[in-house]
């Protein structure tokens, strides 16, 4: 269950609920990041972690092609986020 950032465990100090799953856009969003560069980052994640995005089912432009499991891709994008401060 999506019980904060941190996911079931818990590794942030906000209590914000999230989804269970978010396009790369809105969560770019939601940490105050370049959309692009959030993208990026979760592509190459999800290159070493299939299971971590979902398919979505429309390919209409502008809208996403993938959304991504947040309590699979929130850890690492804490530890990108900390790694890399300059956006």
């Amino acid at each position: 269950p999506n019980t904060g950032m941190g996911g079931a465990e818990g590794g942030s100090s906000t209590d914000t609920m999230l989804p269970f799953a978010l396009c790369a856009s809105d969560i770019a969003k939601l940490i105050k990041r370049n959309p692009k560069s959030v993208s990026s980052f979760l592509t190459r994640f999800a290159d070493k972690n299939p299971d971590c995005r979902i398919a979505t089912e429309s390919k209409r432009r502008n809208e996403p092609a993938y959304t991504y499991r947040i309590d699979d891709v929130w850890p690492a994008i804490e530890k990108w986020m900390k790694d890399n401060t300059a956006d």
